[in-house]
């Protein structure tokens, strides 16, 4: 472990939670000291040189392991660091962690860094409705928000309709529908049209993850909107204006409807890879082969639990990291990787990663704990329990055992356990 410490000139020690309490002691050691009510290794580390100006400025803070999710309540630590600072003020504290350690320094606790995600803006409470309503989806506003950064559209004030306003439906084929008033019968289809290919291009530069469309809605429904035909028959297999448009635009973008979110399934798999996503861009933002490997070695097990064929793809196209052209290689790698989150994963399939995994304990496990293991895995595969328990169960293995390479797979921990996307059997 290192402790890199960094000065500052005229500046007082500060502290970004009240969890830290940074404090001067006569002692030239650094200590650090972590309780948590789960059982935690507690470990002094000194450290001979305070200050290494080269360090990077990263504010005081902590994050579990692949630094996606703040400390909840039930993972709570109290973080105490102690040291003689020679008269220097020391405004920075960065640790590096190697493998065998539950938890790093780096991020602010009170910072998230959201994800852009694109959405209805009546999903928001907003009053945009024809109506002068809203659809506001708590579930999305509260416990989404939290991760979420929203970036709203409402395509019919934005194409310039008022509030209120008619009603609108989709009339003709489901290929080309137009946009007609329902009353009036006047055709909004070109004004629509118009707007959403400009907004499309505006919505490039806002860095988005992901989209949530309102249901149903002729200008932003994803899927099933309701089309009449010439006879005034509805058939539910439309798409709303603006939603064709963003999704020809974005064919990778991980996209889903807020009625769809409340199947617990669809849910888990539209935010996670919502996730893969903004790491998949972290990486292409500053890109090269080794940053690829990396993502690719992380995402191993997560990728075969979506599909095994496109896995062993993308394994192909990293294989070729130092040979391939950057641009390239990333088009190829990104293409597959979002066609693979594209397919839902499935309980076999988890079987199968989970198997795979317990090859890694075959030297460290007793009889017990593997006979506990391949329990759990069962009443897994027969719908008895949820997700969660085997993958508990394997990180506690995995803290253990200190095995390095499973510490690594973001399947273990693909989005904040806040969020609850496992718990469901």
């Amino acid at each position: 472990m290192m402790i890199i410490v960094k000065e500052a000139d005229n500046k007082q020690p500060r502290t970004s939670d009240r969890r830290l309490l940074l404090g001067l002691q006569q002692s030239p050691v650094v200590m650090y000291t972590l309780v948590s009510r789960h059982p935690v290794d507690h470990r002094s580390v000194s450290a001979p040189a305070l200050t290494d100006k080269s360090a990077p400025p990263l504010a005081i803070g902590m994050f579990p392991v692949h630094g996606i999710s703040p400390l909840s309540t039930r993972y709570s630590i109290n973080l105490m660091i102690a040291f003689r600072c020679h008269h220097a003020k020391i405004t920075r504290i960065t640790v590096r962690k190697p493998h065998g350690y539950d938890f790093l320094i780096g991020y602010p606790m009170n910072s998230i860094d959201k994800i852009r995600i694109g959405i209805s803006s009546c999903l928001l409470g907003n009053p945009v409705r024809f109506d002068g309503g809203h659809k506001r989806d708590r579930y999305i506003t509260d416990t989404l928000g939290a991760y979420f950064e929203f970036v709203p559209v409402c395509p019919e004030i934005e194409c310039g309709l008022p509030v209120p306003r008619e009603s609108m439906r989709l009339v003709g084929s489901p290929e080309s529908p137009r946009l007609i008033a329902s009353k009036s019968g006047t055709d909004h289809t070109v004004r629509m049209l118009d707007w959403a290919n400009r907004r499309v291009e505006e919505l490039a530069g806002e860095d988005l993850c992901g989209f949530i469309f309102k249901s149903k809605s002729p200008s932003s429904g994803m899927e099933r909107v309701k089309v009449y035909d010439r006879n005034n028959v509805p058939s539910n297999n439309g798409v709303g204006l603006f939603a064709r448009v963003f999704m020809d635009r974005f064919p990778l973008l991980p996209v889903e409807e807020e009625g769809r979110l409340h199947d617990m399934i669809l849910r888990e798999h539209f935010i996670e890879s919502v996730f893969v996503y903004r790491r998949w861009r972290r990486v292409v933002e500053d890109f090269t082969p080794h940053k690829l490997v990396s993502f690719h070695t992380g995402h191993k097990l997560l990728l075969r639990a979506h599909s095994e064929t496109h896995y062993r793809a993308l394994g192909r196209i990293a294989a070729q990291a130092g040979t391939l052209e950057p641009e390239t290689l990333w088009g190829s790698y990104q293409e597959q990787l979002m066609a693979c989150m594209r397919l839902k994963s499935t309980v076999k399939k988890h079987v199968n990663v989970l198997m795979h995994m317990v090859g890694y304990f075959k030297k460290y496990l007793s009889s017990d704990e593997k006979k506990e293991l391949l329990e759990v895995i069962d009443r897994f595969k027969n719908y008895h329990v949820p997700l969660i328990v085997p993958v508990t169960l394997f990180n506690h293995y995995i803290r253990k055992y200190d095995e390095a390479y499973l510490r690594g797979q973001y399947y273990l921990n693909p989005h904040p356990i806040e969020l609850k996307l496992r718990n469901h059997a």
